[in-house]
């Protein structure tokens, strides 16, 4: 092969390489915010509308420097799933148990639905 392929090829797999390495990274972090709210409204015990907390999804920074906050992506994911439900006041709470049972709520109580 002559050069200018060889190196076009190299440029090709490091590119594709370096796209592949930084999804994975960004499905990694997507699966920990993911982990924390859960974690943070089960702490809460956040399982009806009437137990939902407020979720900081947005803070604001002046330097926007090198962290990215992927927690809105991860309630968007747990909301279009059925595991968060959001209230009219824009609150969040759990729909499924972390053990993945899914609940029926009334004002006095949940109940795991089988």
């Amino acid at each position: 092969m002559s050069e200018p392929l060889t190196l076009t090829l190299i440029s090709f797999v490091i590119t594709l390489g370096s796209h592949v390495i930084a999804r994975i990274v960004t499905a990694s972090r997507i699966e920990e915010a993911a982990r924390q709210v859960l974690r943070e409204l089960d702490l809460n015990d956040a399982y009806n509308p009437f137990t939902a907390v407020e979720l900081h999804l947005d803070p604001r920074r002046r330097l926007r420097l090198g962290y990215r906050n992927f927690r809105p992506r991860a309630v968007d994911i747990l909301t279009r799933d059925g595991i968060l439900k959001k209230t009219g006041t824009g609150k969040f709470y759990l729909r499924k148990r972390l053990d993945g049972r899914v609940l029926r709520c009334t004002e006095e109580t949940c109940q795991p639905v089988y």
